[in-house]
């Protein structure tokens, strides 16, 4: 849906323009004024684009969700997942740390980004392969971060783990899927993915600035190819583009990247 929502300093969520809420009083999907959603709110996650829907957070840890979470009809209403959820990342699939620190995701799956063993047929076009149920992929997870077809995770231990379509070499085999978790890095405090991932950047704990992927230039990191402008330019760029499969030191002694 297109639209927007807003998280008031009274717990209460709100939502307006098309925001697949039914209006309260004339019933319909679409509305230009905010209507109220929820209460007792403290955390809102959105997804704009492909499938699109909004996640909630509770004051009691509870999530909730509400538009297209995966290929049915819209929830109009919000619709309780699960218990003790700390955090949410989402694209077409869409994953949550419990409080415990396991992972679980739910969504498309065409491309293993679940990490559960699964695949499609790599169809872009169609859903073959969705978990209709949350999943649990692993334990001990700290970060999650939701891609367009792949997923990746830091864990507590500070390891960088990712899977799903591997077409830039993201997680560090030449397998074009990678269904289940791959272990990326060691000693990882941050990660910071754009999101059609086609290279990735992390902080270490000694603050030394990371970098792997895909490169458009001779060095990864110095020129990192985020867009393509048509399905012949992608085709004939990935048949030349470099692939950084291990991660490089680009930088030392950093604070903050953005």
């Amino acid at each position: 849906f297109a639209g927007y929502c807003a998280l008031k300093s009274n717990s209460e969520l709100w939502g307006w323009y098309s925001t697949a809420y039914r209006d309260p009083v004339s019933g319909q999907g679409v509305t230009t004024t905010p209507v109220k959603i929820a209460d007792h709110v403290k955390a809102i996650f959105k997804k704009e684009t492909g499938k699109s829907y909004t996640a909630f957070i509770k004051d009691d840890d509870s999530l909730w969700v509400f538009g297209n979470i995966i290929d049915s009809e819209y929830l109009f209403t919000p619709q309780k997942l699960d218990d003790d959820v700390v955090t949410v990342s989402a694209y077409e699939q869409f994953m949550y740390i419990k409080s415990d620190g396991s992972l679980w995701g739910l969504g498309n799956n065409e491309y293993g980004q679940l990490g559960n063993g699964e695949t499609g047929d790599g169809a872009r076009d169609t859903y073959e392969c969705i978990a209709y149920e949350p999943i649990k992929v692993m334990d001990g997870v700290s970060q999650v971060y939701a891609r367009q077809d792949r997923t990746f995770a830091v864990k507590t231990d500070g390891t960088l783990w990712g899977w799903g379509k591997n077409e830039f070499r993201m997680l560090g085999t030449d397998n074009e899927i990678e269904p289940l978790p791959v272990k990326i890095a060691n000693h990882v405090k941050s990660v910071i993915l754009p999101t059609y991932a086609m290279v990735g950047f992390y902080l270490d704990n000694d603050g030394a600035l990371w970098c792997w992927g895909a490169s458009d230039s001779t060095n990864v990191g110095v020129r990192p190819l985020e867009t393509y402008v048509s399905t012949a330019c992608y085709d004939a760029w990935i048949k030349n583009a470099k692939f950084q499969k291990e991660p490089v030191m680009i930088l030392e002694n950093v604070e903050t990247f953005v």
